[in-house]
């Protein structure tokens, strides 16, 4: 069984099709893919059995070292970017240009009057990423140190829910820079 889990309103079966069809054809084996609902069912999956190859995100993979629950799988392979390509995806901390908050150094003082809106979960960029983030600035609990949290399900829906004025403070993944 080829897996990964559902981003959003994604199954993703469609972009590992490609690479089961890959595998049934060099190795004569039928190849099943599947898409687990969340990164956290998909890590329950992985713990008992069910998945033979797991395209796992890097938060993911953290929270399966860090299960106590064993596994038999090993990393083996991560994909490789070009030597000389430009690393241009990031993690943006975001609020709207009329935000009262003008720098990073200003979430900490405004927190418990803001709202926070982290894309999911299972993200790195948009949950794992900020966390660690807003640990620097003294910010260990989110859920208790901001007025309200909540996740916008992906990148897009948590951007347009800050320029709405659903939160103040977002975290997304970005592929440019954006400043405060």
């Amino acid at each position: 069984m080829l897996a990964t889990y559902q981003y959003a309103d994604n199954n993703r079966i469609a972009n590992i099709q490609p690479l089961a069809e890959y595998l049934n054809q060099k190795t004569g084996i039928h190849i099943e893919v599947k898409s687990y609902p969340s990164v956290h069912v998909f890590i329950e999956g992985i713990q008992q059995k069910e998945v033979d190859i797991a395209l796992i995100n890097t938060f993911g993979y953290f929270l399966l070292e860090a299960s106590s629950k064993k596994y038999f799988m090993k990393p083996f392979a991560v994909l490789k970017v070009k030597d000389g390509a430009e690393d241009n995806y990031k993690t943006a901390i975001i609020t709207t240009h009329d935000s009262r908050i003008k720098s990073f150094s200003e979430v900490k003082k405004t927190a418990r009057e803001s709202g926070l809106i982290l894309v999911s979960p299972g993200s790195t960029s948009g949950n794992l990423v900020p966390r660690l983030a807003l640990s620097s600035a003294n910010i260990r609990n989110p859920e208790k140190e901001f007025g309200s949290l909540q996740y916008g399900r992906t990148h897009k829906a948590t951007l347009d829910s800050v320029l709405l004025g659903k939160a103040e403070v977002g975290a997304i993944g970005a592929q440019n820079t954006l400043t405060l």
